[in-house]
């Protein structure tokens, strides 16, 4: 059609602005109080399946319903991610997710 070129100059466009404004959004300063978090991704990555398991063999996923629901469970999320990216859990977990060869 002849549209198609137009229609694909403006998804083009929107594009580069969507990723304008994610560029905007990165902090530019250290960040002191999430770094640890960063470094231990690979820990909350491997290991979040297994909790999340366990919690939906408990069934606590089916007692959560309504809008504060959805709010305890990205809490839930959140504070996870804090647990699982703990030097703690990194010591317990490194000579199963990082043996030494």
């Amino acid at each position: 059609e002849w549209y198609a070129g137009f229609f694909r100059f403006l998804l083009m466009a929107l594009a580069s602005i969507m990723i304008v404004c994610m560029l905007t959004i990165i902090p530019v300063g250290p960040i002191h109080q999430m770094a640890h978090v960063g470094q231990n991704t690979l820990y909350v990555y491997l290991s979040h399946g297994i909790v999340i398991r366990i919690l939906a063999a408990m069934g606590i996923f089916k007692m959560v319903e309504g809008s504060w629901g959805q709010y305890f469970i990205i809490l839930s999320g959140f504070l996870l991610t804090l647990l699982l990216s703990s030097n703690l859990i990194k010591r317990v977990l490194k000579p199963i997710i990082e043996p030494q060869i």
